[in-house]
């Protein structure tokens, strides 16, 4: 991961931006990708509260670094976060990359930066003052991306999947920095 030095999140945790994307349709899941896909009971029930999500609880103040920040979103990675149907803590990194940089994204500003590498969809941040950082480029071997564009927050958040995995992961991420505030 690259990280830029002394980086400062803003003081509110994941606050000023809209977390959603709207759109329509349905998902058909198998049921073992289901089971694989589930949040746990507790994080379900805070995803499904009015009263209670995640901008409800986007005041805690934290200040955080981009350092602490990619920890955080180390140690919340699991196969529920991850887009790979192959996920393993041997390789964590695998299929969490749009899901990170729109947390990195949120606190941090910028744009998400999306290739093909390796043949399969990735993406990363570039951050306001132009320096990227890619949280989860330890998933490949050879880092070669083809096809660089810019994609809209929007856009990546339109699957209903990868709202789901960005929600859940968001939870987590936000569960851990306020733990360790």
């Amino acid at each position: 991961m690259q990280v830029r030095a002394g980086a400062r999140a803003p003081a509110l945790l994941f606050g000023g931006r809209s977390s959603t994307g709207s759109s329509t349709g349905s998902v058909r899941t198998t049921e073992a990708q289901a089971a694989r896909t589930a949040p746990r009971e507790s994080e379900a029930r805070l995803l499904s509260h009015p009263s209670r999500t995640l901008r409800g609880m986007s005041a805690v103040q934290v200040n955080v670094s981009l350092e602490r920040l990619t920890q955080a979103l180390e140690t919340s990675w699991s196969a529920e976060t991850s887009a790979a149907t192959d996920w393993s803590t041997a390789v964590p990194a695998r299929g969490q990359c749009a899901v990170s940089a729109l947390i990195i994204q949120e606190e941090f500003g910028g744009e998400l930066v999306r290739a093909m590498v390796a043949g399969e969809s990735h993406y990363w941040n570039r951050l306001p003052d132009g320096s990227e950082v890619d949280a989860t480029r330890s998933q490949f071997e050879v880092f070669d991306p083809v096809g660089v564009a810019v994609r809209l927050r929007e856009y990546v958040l339109s699957f209903p999947e990868a709202q789901r995995r960005y929600e859940l992961l968001r939870l987590r991420v936000e569960r851990d920095l306020v733990g360790h505030a």
